[in-house]
């Protein structure tokens, strides 16, 4: 099964590419003008608490739906932004430059930039992703870093598509939980952000759901983060775990900050809660399905 299936991995390693070739010179014209398009149709960090939504719709979890809405509205805009579909375009695009996947005789190129990675298993603490170095492809051949190119974008493209599936096995009797990786655009640099939507359920049959949004980030001032949101009502609890003591010392003097803007939004701060150091995982494997477990 392992052979049969699919060599899926995050887009960490694909957006350091796309950030070192962005403007490199002798790229075939139509990978370069398909790299400056996946590129523009990333999410600034900025946006994103605006556009929150509209990024976990872009996020290619959601790509045939948003595929089926658009033909039924003829609406193309989101189709131009949505990560699986670019990614798509990506591989169509190297597919025609006659690039081919590396399987029998791996380029050594190809290996070198290539990473074993596994998906997380379901309810997992989002962790910040590991901050890579820009790959230096000044040595390589243009056929090589295509090829990078290509199987960066495969396993991007599994990664997304053994989500999507995993997606599909949720129970409606179950709590929801969703699990996603959002590509940012943090300055000049391309980040992924981890994600984890939950439902959590009240005792009384009647009593309405509260939500908690997790994720985690790298960013350079302010190092590591987690932060957890918990919506009830009105009510937004917040966590958040940083691993430099300065940065929980800079969070501390924002409480009122924060109270301020959610009271502009009506809503009311309530936990404020500031912890040094990450938040591990603690899962109960019990339940998990062979797809959970080895992907």
């Amino acid at each position: 099964m392992l052979q049969a299936l699919p060599k899926q991995a995050s887009a960490t390693h694909l957006l350091a590419s796309l950030t070192a070739l962005e403007n490199m010179p002798n790229l075939p014209a139509a990978v370069q003008q398909q790299l400056h398009q996946l590129i523009d149709s990333i999410t600034p960090l900025s946006r994103l608490p605006q556009h929150f939504a509209q990024a976990i719709r872009q996020s290619g979890l959601f790509w045939e739906a948003t595929l089926l809405a658009s033909q039924q509205n003829n609406v193309t805009q989101s189709l131009n932004n949505d990560f699986k579909g670019q990614c798509l375009r990506l591989l169509a695009v190297l597919l025609n430059e006659g690039i081919t996947p590396a399987n029998a005789a791996p380029d050594p190129v190809v290996q070198q930039y290539s990473q074993d990675d596994t998906l997380p298993l379901p309810g997992a603490i989002p962790h910040p992703p590991q901050r890579l170095p820009l790959p230096n492809f000044n040595d390589h051949t243009i056929n090589s870093i295509l090829g990078v190119l290509l199987e960066q974008t495969e396993q991007v493209l599994a990664r997304i598509k053994t989500s999507q599936l995993t997606h599909l096995l949720h129970s409606p009797d179950q709590p929801y939980s969703l699990m996603l990786e959002l590509p940012l655009r943090v300055d000049a640099d391309l980040e992924l952000l981890p994600l984890l939507i939950k439902e959590h359920r009240q005792s009384a049959a009647t009593a309405e759901s509260s939500w908690s949004v997790t994720f985690a980030i790298n960013l350079a001032n302010l190092g590591s983060l987690q932060a957890r949101l918990r919506l009830q009502d009105r009510l937004l609890d917040i966590q958040i775990n940083a691993e430099k003591p300065d940065t929980v010392d800079l969070l501390a003097t924002h409480q009122q900050t924060v109270a301020e803007l959610l009271a502009a939004l009506d809503l009311d701060l309530g936990l404020w809660c500031l912890h040094l150091g990450l938040e591990k995982d603690d899962i109960d494997t019990s339940n998990l399905r062979l797809l959970d477990l080895r992907v």
